[in-house]
């Protein structure tokens, strides 16, 4: 009876780690897809940030058209 006891101790404890090494691996897998939209944040920051430079420098180039029509 020992013996049968041990058997399944041991075998549900394979199971188990079999069930943990699987969320592990979908641990992992989620923690990918956030950096990969942290990086995409990342990317459409940076865009966002040349944009307003672009409109900035564009009106700071129509503020000067005009102060000089003055």
């Amino acid at each position: 009876t020992d013996e049968a006891g041990a058997e399944m101790d041991t075998a549900r404890i394979r199971s188990e780690a079999e069930a943990i090494d699987e969320k592990i691996g979908r641990f992992t897998q989620v923690r990918k897809k956030c950096s990969r939209i942290e990086d995409a944040v990342d990317d459409i920051r940076d865009e966002l940030d040349d944009i307003e430079d672009e409109v900035d420098d564009r009106l700071d180039g129509v503020k000067s058209e005009l102060a000089t029509a003055d």
